[in-house]
Formats: structure tokens, sequence, C-alpha cells
């Protein structure tokens, strides 16, 4: 199977046509048309086949398939090749033009619904996702832990218990091990317990357990059993043990100490056995990460058993396996020292159940939407609202992605409320939800990255670290409209004086304009600011000549956009506002046609003709 490209199945020429732009918006896709269209068309593969075949014959070959068609025409073609959703691929279907983007196979493991949110974006339509628990905004089982590697022992149970959850029926969670997933408020039917004994005495219908832990009694036969990747095995041997012997020795220990094989993740020894055979296959052989730590950081470690003098004599350390465990997993030993004589000895850590390091990181998002099209929005800011439960944002902004927000929770509110909105994305995400503030542009550039750094900084609050998402610039937008306005060094300064005093900004606005650079200018007037624009103009034509190629881009990539080709003498007379962003060239740009360009100075490097 194709994992790394997405198959797009179109049948008309406008299905075709669509397919070229969610191929472009996806990258790394191939385009099928039937022959009689795909040549003129451009596909990557012509059929002849019925298209029933086609579609089976990408069943088995990609990870992702979108269909352009009537839903009767793909439904019938998959049916007899569909399995279950643990192999199933993504199928997602839409019409013609690209209103519906319906999540028809595999929407949770295979991410068939993330899919059909993206292609909505691409496609400007509506995403249709009809899973229960997306609808209800509950748990989804299928999908607890997946990004962090835990495992499911159980799958069999998947579907009864992923019922119990969205028909309201009590189910009960425990948890001993793995990245704290459940923190906050869960809905009124999932209840946690403290202790395997508290949740059994509960008798509830279903259970989620999340434990490194073997369990003893009988289950439910409503239960679910994930195994998070939270057990780190130390290890100490002579040399040229046989890796047959270690992982004897390691599963033995598991055993006897009743934890789950399907939860180890890691090994660790002292750096004198960085090439012990034994020990790198037996961690390829189970698909394990490999850690080896010097013998004085080892010597550093307290551990609970006795001090070895043999590691000491050895390996400059009074312990390997109980040391190397506890620095690897950063966590507490659950198993001391075992030794098998005369060559092994073993000892686990668990790692602790916290928020995870990177996605805790990651709870609030300052995403840059861009100008406007939601064609330009990032594949990395897609992928931060989908996966948000909050969305935080000036009202012209959150509009510009409606499309994306069914579902979720919206904080939308009006201009000169940063500050509020800002706050109030922080304190969501410090209440464990996933947060994304959104911001026009690039939220790096004039948005809101820096404010909300401000904020953590000033109340002292070490415990969020943003993940800000970039996004194009208004000023790419605009640069790519014009022509080629700034193909080499430029500055860019915004007028607004509601943050940084008039007299700073007219100073870096005369550095600019003296140093010939190409120069932008964005929030160049508002009702409150024209006086400013003015000033602006008479203070760059103390500077630059009057016919001083200038570039004006209204409303860019918005359905009201305009732009042209003007001169700095009668900039002061354009029809300008706050959306607008202007391009003053440099002594050496120039209007050709409807195009502005500033030369890179090939011309005078190289012969062009």
């Amino acid at each position: 199977m194709d994992t790394a490209k997405t198959a797009i199945i179109a049948l008309s020429r406008n299905g075709i046509t669509l397919g070229h732009k969610i191929k472009t918006g996806l990258g790394g896709a191939v385009l099928y048309a039937p022959q009689k269209h795909a040549e003129s068309a451009g596909a990557d593969v012509a059929f002849s086949q019925p298209v029933s075949q086609i579609i089976r014959q990408a069943f088995s070959q990609y990870r992702q398939i979108v269909l352009i068609m009537a839903s009767g025409i793909g439904i019938r073609a998959l049916a007899p090749v569909i399995q279950d959703k643990r192999h199933d691929p993504a199928v997602v279907l839409l019409d013609e033009q690209g209103n519906f983007a319906v999540s028809l196979l595999s929407g949770h493991l295979g991410g068939a619904n993330k899919l059909a949110r993206r292609l909505a974006l691409i496609c400007r339509g509506q995403a249709v996702i009809t899973t229960a628990s997306d609808v209800q905004h509950t748990l989804s089982p299928d999908l607890l832990g997946k990004e962090y590697g835990w495992k499911i022992q159980n799958p069999e149970n998947l579907t009864a218990l992923s019922g119990l959850v969205v028909n309201g029926q009590p189910v009960g969670i425990y948890q001993s091990a793995g990245e704290n997933l459940l923190k906050g408020e869960l809905a009124p039917n999932l209840n946690r317990f403290s202790s395997l004994e508290e949740l059994y005495k509960a008798h509830r219908p279903g259970n989620i357990f999340i434990t490194e832990q073997e369990l003893s009694r009988n289950l439910s036969p409503l239960s679910l059993i994930y195994r998070p990747p939270c057990l780190v095995v130390g290890i100490g041997c002579n040399r040229g043990t046989a890796a047959s012997e270690i992982e004897q020795a390691v599963f033995d220990t598991l055993s006897r100490f009743r934890l789950s094989c399907l939860c180890l993740s890691d090994i660790a020894s002292v750096d004198l056995k960085s090439d012990e055979a034994g020990l790198r296959e037996f961690a390829r052989s189970e698909g394990l990460n490999i850690s080896f730590f010097s013998g004085s950081e080892l010597a550093g470690v307290d551990v609970p058993s006795a001090p070895s003098q043999a590691a000491m004599r050895c390996a400059g350390t009074p312990s390997v396996a109980e040391a190397a465990a506890l620095l690897c997993s950063k966590g507490e030993i659950i198993v001391p020292k075992q030794v098998y004589r005369p060559n092994i000895t073993v000892a686990v850590a668990l790692k602790p159940a916290v928020m995870p390091a990177e996605p805790s990181a990651s709870w609030l998002y300052i995403v840059g939407t861009g100008p406007g099209n939601p064609d330009h929005l990032t594949p990395a800011a897609l992928e931060a609202i989908t996966d948000s439960q909050v969305i935080v944002g000036y009202k012209t902004y959150t509009d510009q992605i409606a499309g994306l927000i069914n579902g979720k929770e919206l904080i939308s509110t009006g201009m000169t409320q940063e500050i509020q909105r800002a706050e109030k994305a922080i304190m969501l995400a410090l209440e464990g939800k996933k947060v994304a503030l959104v911001s026009g542009g690039d939220s790096g550039i004039f948005g809101m990255s820096g404010l909300v750094y401000d904020i953590l900084r000033e109340r002292q609050i070490t415990g969020l670290k943003p993940k800000v998402i970039s996004g194009m610039p208004a000023l790419v937008s605009c640069s790519s409209l014009l022509g080629a306005p700034l193909m080499t060094n430029f500055s860019v300064i915004s007028l607004s004086n509601y943050l940084t005093a008039w007299a700073e900004i007219e100073t870096q606005l005369r550095a600019c304009a003296a140093t010939d650079l190409v120069m932008v200018i964005q929030n160049p007037t508002s009702k409150k600011r024209g006086e400013i624009f003015a000033l602006a103009c008479r203070i760059l034509l103390e500077y630059r000549r009057p016919e001083t190629v200038v570039g004006i881009v209204k409303n860019a990539d918005r359905p009201e956009q305009e732009y042209w080709i003007s001169s700095l003498g009668n900039l002061a007379e354009e029809d300008i506002d706050m959306n607008t962003t202007i391009i003053i060239g440099n002594s050496y740009s120039y209007r050709w046609g409807e195009s502005m360009v500033t030369p890179r100075g090939y011309a005078n490097k190289y012969q062009l003709v």
C-alpha cells in the first residue's frame, strides 16, 4: 500500500478541474481520470476500465482516496472490498463543485474526518462528518492515545465500547500510566477512578483501562485496555550475552511482576555496552529505543538497591540496570534490580504519567490564517485549527475560516479587544483545552504572537508554551499580485500609532526612505488617522522622486480584492484604507505593463539578451 500518496478519482470535466485544485492543495496526490478526458485535462493516470475497478484497485494501494462523483457510484464500487476500520483506507466523497466533502470510510483511524475538513477548506465547501463522537464532542476511543503510540490490547471491543460512550452509558476510567490526555472535564457518563478496586466495585457496563499492569480478574466484555509505551528496562550484562538470553530475562521479569510487554518502550545500559550485539539485536527485534549513559552519569543516580562491586569495577558505577532505567525514564523504579545469573541484571522503571511534553506546549496554537483566501491557509495551520477544541479570534478572521469551525467552541470579538482574546485563549489552554488563537496573515508579523508572550512574561506564567503556526503574510500575497516588487532588500513599516508613537514611526519611516530600500507600508490609514497618511506621503517625497513606482493592493485575497500601479507623487490622492498594503519601489523599480518589478541585479552581471 502506498502510504505516501492520495488517490483522487474524478469522472467529469468539472470533477477533474476540482481534482487538480485538490491535488495542488494536498501535495503528493495522484489524479485519475477517464481516458476520454485525461489527456486534455492533464490527469496523472488515464483509465479505460470501469471506474468501479479503478476504485477497488486504489483501495488496496493508497491510504487516502478522494472520490469526485455521485455517492451511489462510489458506494457500490467500495462495497465488495470494505473490511473494517483498522484496515480500510480513508475515503472522502465530493460532488464535482466541491460543495460537500463527505467522510465516508475510516473517519477516525484512517483519518477521513481530518481529510474531509482539509478538503472543505481547499474547495471552500462544507465537511460532512457523521461519526457520533465528533458530533457530540465526546471521547473517541479509537483515537485515544493514538498519536502517542498507545496500543489497544483488545481492539475487538472498540465498537461496543464506543457505543456505550456515544449512547451515554456509564463508562469507568482507570489510568496509571501514559500521558494524561483525559485532564479536564469529561462527559457526564465518563467517570474516573483512582484505583482498580474502586472501579471494579462500581460495576460500570464498560471500562477503559490505561495501564502498564496486567489485569488479574475477569473483565467486563465491554472493556478496552490501552497500553502506553511507558516501561523502560535497564539492563546490565556480561560481554557477549546473546539476544535470546536478554529477551528471556526481560520478559520473565515483566511476567513475574505482572507488567504488560506491550508497554515496553525503551531499554538502557552503560555506554561501555553501546557495541553489545545482543542488546542491539534485542532492541531491533522488539522495535525498542535504546539509550546508553556514561559511568559517571549513572554513578550520580540514587538507586534503591545496594551498590554492586562488580559494576563499580567494570563500569565505574555502583549501579547499571537501575540507574540506566531511571535516567532514561525520568520516572521511578517499579521493579528493582533482578539478577539472572551469571550474566544479566534487569530493572524496570515507569515513565511519569504527565501531560506529554510536546503536545502540552501545543495546547495553545497561535495560528496565522493568511490574507483571506482559504486556499492560502498552510497545511500546518489547517491541522492546528482542526485539532483545536476552541477557536478564538477577531471576527473578520474567524469568518474567513468558518467552514473549519463547525462543532467547535467559537469566541469571536471585535477590533481593539486583542488583550481580552489573548487572555481568554491562555485561560482556556491552562484549563487543558486545545485552543487556536487565530490571527490574520502571519501571527508573528503585526499579529497576536507577541501579545501572548507579553502576557505570559508579565504574569510569570511558565506552564504554557504556545506553538506559533506560520501563515502567509499579506505582503507576500500583495507582492505576487503586483508582479515582482520585492526581489531585493525591503523594509516593512506599519503606520498605525495605536501602540507605537508617531514620533518613533516617523524616525523609522525617514530612515528607510533614505536608504533606498523597497518599502512595504501596512495599516496606512483609518478614519482617525487620515492626517498621518498624508504626512507620511510628504515625508517620503522628501527622499524619493514623485515618479517612484508604487503598487497598491486593497483587501488582498478577499472577494473585494483590487490592485493597481501608481506613483509616489499621486499616492496621497489614491483610494487608501486600513485594508490596503502599499509597496513603494526603490530607485530601480519599474512598471512593466500592469506589473511592478524591482530588479534583483541579474542584468548588471549577466547578458540577458
